[in-house]
């Protein structure tokens, strides 16, 4: 009788754990198959979402320089603040803040170079791998945290690397040191100046598809061109080398002034770099034995139609710079009107093939499993690691999941990019401020902020708190409260009507 009650034992305990296992399955896949079941809203679901993420010291925004050139404020600056302090930004570095403004926009576009130059050599030497990321004050926004948009820049840099190879081969790019880790906004016109220029038709072609702009990609319309040349308003990259970057700027502004926007001579860096890796191309296929008659041709035509670089011997022309075509870290406005949409992605899968009835090829929209993986939530994006597992209860429950609040997406490259950079039609950023995710939710979560506490103190301050200012060289502080934003919340949260003069309905390019 012992005997034969223990095999049953011995059997439950062996199998046990095996039905346990299988059971957990089922339930699980029922969840799954009735979405009715799996509520993200549920009591569990909106702890764990709300909770705190340890985050790699790579991808922690707290550990970027976050600088924005500005020399007063104003609403459109506090949309770029304000979006940063709800997303878990460091308190930026404003450049040049309190200097005397111009009229002109541009003049003020190289003061930026030099007071990014200030900050940059204020470094001490241990700090030049940390990132820097530069971003014009008044044009932009955050619609994603930046430990995604950092994932995003060495997504980037290694598809520069692969793009490189591709073009110029393993051995000119290991022998010349060739990389892209200084990254620059994508532009889908080369401006300003005319095509002669080498920053126009030397740079590399775009890595996106020749037919993701529809049938007509790079053909008539500048809607339909792919995005191919920089635009500099957005930089990211190690310390050491955006230093360099703004240096060799500023050497062609004092060699050759001959417009006020810096733009220009970014691209003349990056023009010239360029057009060296196509000259190594080139020479390194000739010492192969390889025809070069179409590729000589092309970099040194006999007819002066374009501008040739011709920098001193021994000049330094590799500068690691690279664009982010395809919008993973910034989406630029101009001319990308008609293939950019906002979209909540809870309710897209079901839509879409809802509308269109038929066979018909319909855009996938999924959240990016970057964004999944990174920030579960829009308000995990702020959340710190000793916060209450409470603290957010009371917010609205669309917060709690990326799917179900309105994200801007590219629909030629199916991103969604961390920054939307308001370049061309400036009153986009009126227009649009409204639809974003985060404009009907500012107050409570500004209040949520404020009740947790900013921080204040330290090198590493939250942009709730305020901002570091820079002016001739000297480093400051300046409170939200103080004068840097809290006077705008309520335009911003569309409380007080905006100035006409404030509503941005020019054209201004950058």
């Amino acid at each position: 009788m012992v005997v034969a009650m223990a095999f049953p034992r011995r059997l439950l305990r062996i199998l046990g754990p095996i039905a346990v296992v299988l059971l957990a399955t089922v339930i699980v896949s029922q969840l799954i198959a009735n979405k009715g079941l799996a509520s993200p809203w549920s009591a569990s679901s909106r702890q764990s979402n709300a909770n705190y993420e340890r985050v790699p010291p790579k991808y922690d925004p707290k550990r970027m320089h976050l600088l924005i050139p500005a020399t007063s404020t104003n609403h459109h600056l506090c949309q770029l603040l304000t979006t940063a302090a709800l997303m878990g930004y460091p308190a930026p570095v404003l450049i040049n803040y309190g200097a005397p403004e111009d009229k002109d926009d541009y003049k003020q576009h190289l003061t930026k170079v030099a007071g990014v130059l200030d900050y940059l050599h204020s470094l001490p030497e241990s700090e030049d791998d940390e990132l820097v990321f530069m971003i014009d004050g008044f044009d932009a926004w955050f619609q994603l945290p930046g430990n995604v948009m950092l994932k995003r820049y060495y997504d980037t840099v290694e598809a520069g690397h692969r793009q490189n190879v591709a073009s110029y081969g393993q051995d000119v790019v290991d022998e010349n040191g060739i990389r892209d880790t200084v990254i620059f906004g994508s532009d889908k016109v080369c401006w300003p100046g005319g095509w002669e220029r080498p920053a126009c038709w030397a740079v590399p072609e775009s890595r996106l598809s020749s037919k993701s702009f529809g049938p007509y990609t790079d053909q008539g319309a500048l809607e339909h061109t792919r995005p191919r040349w920089l635009n500099s308003g957005t930089i990211m990259g190690p310390v050491r080398e955006v230093r360099d970057v703004f240096e060799a700027a500023q050497r062609k502004i004092e060699e050759n002034h001959v417009t006020d926007s810096d733009q220009y001579y970014f691209g003349i860096v990056q023009g010239e770099q360029s057009y060296k890796r196509r000259i190594l191309k080139m020479e390194a296929d000739q010492a192969k034995g390889y025809d070069i008659s179409e590729m000589e041709l092309f970099l040194r035509p006999k007819r002066p139609e374009k501008d040739i670089p011709k920098p001193p011997k021994g000049a330094r022309t590799e500068y690691y710079i690279g664009i982010d075509y395809e919008s993973n870290l910034w989406q630029t406005i101009a001319y990308y009107d008609e293939y950019l949409t906002w979209v909540r992605h809870n309710i897209s899968e079901q839509y879409m093939p809802g509308v269109m009835g038929w066979d018909y090829q319909y855009p996938n929209y999924i959240l990016p499993d970057d964004l999944v993986s990174f920030s579960r939530s829009p308000l995990s994006a702020s959340a710190r690691p000793n916060d209450a597992r409470n603290v957010n209860d009371d917010m609205p429950e669309e917060l709690f999941s990326w799917s179900t609040v309105p994200l801007v997406v590219n629909t030629a490259s199916m991103t969604i990019p961390p920054v939307v950079h308001f370049t061309g039609k400036k009153a986009y950023r009126e227009i649009w401020w409204g639809r974003s995710w985060f404009y009907p939710h500012q107050k409570s979560m500004l209040e949520a902020l404020r009740r947790r506490g900013p921080v204040k103190t330290g090198p590493h301050r939250d942009a709730a708190a305020g901002a570091w200012t820079l002016l001739d060289k000297e480093l400051g502080w300046v409170d939200w409260e103080d004068g840097l934003c809290q006077p705008f919340e309520r335009k911003l949260q569309g409380l007080e009507e905006l100035d006409p003069s404030e509503l941005g309905f020019g054209n201004n390019w950058g």
